[in-house]
């Protein structure tokens, strides 16, 4: 197959998923070479561990950590340079350098069938035709992409608790903090 039916794809889903870049609704977002500040409940947020510099981070769009079955549940992504250096990432669309894994116990929840036609595009590889670079300065924190559906990508049915990750794989692999969230 063709990279451009590869990246048709990714453009479609990521229009259907509601993932497409979009930098000017939030206060955590770095502004071209502005860095925004952030409030206090910003910063109390936590954050992954610290790998080669950066850290993510997820939390849930309003903030609550139960919901009922067949409720939406929005979780929103955030990347920062904690180093003293600017730091380059590439910056390929959301789900070729993004995996979101949820687990409840010790199992993988179940994707759903728009869930798997995300993950086959994480770790897509390949040519770098249709990648961009992008500077991230100290300290700057940069939050550009819609919020995600957990409810598209995985089969949440069943009533109980889940955790929820997400893992930024550029040159190296930066895992978010880990999110636990109940369905009623």
């Amino acid at each position: 197959m063709s990279i451009f039916y590869h990246f048709t794809r990714l453009f479609l889903l990521c229009m259907a998923l509601g993932c497409a870049e979009n930098s000017s609704h939030d206060p955590t977002t770095e502004k071209g070479n502005e860095q925004v500040s952030l409030t206090k409940e910003q910063k109390e947020k936590p954050w992954g561990i610290v790998v080669a510099g950066l850290q993510t981070r997820i939390w849930f769009e309003n903030d609550r950590t139960t919901f009922a079955k067949g409720e939406k549940i929005i979780v929103r992504f955030a990347l920062r340079n904690v180093s003293d250096q600017n730091k380059t990432i590439l910056v390929r669309g959301f789900w070729p350098n993004h995996r979101v894994d949820v687990h409840k116990g010790t199992r993988d929840v179940p994707l759903t069938k728009e869930g798997s036609e995300v993950r086959k595009l994480f770790g897509m590889g390949g040519t770098e035709e249709k990648t961009a670079s992008r500077v991230v300065k100290p300290q700057a924190v940069v939050e550009s992409y819609r919020p995600i559906d957990l409810t598209k990508l995985f089969d949440l049915a069943e009533p109980g608790e889940y955790r929820v990750r997400i893992t930024f794989q550029d040159s190296e692999t930066v895992p978010s903090n880990e999110l636990v969230f109940n369905i009623k």
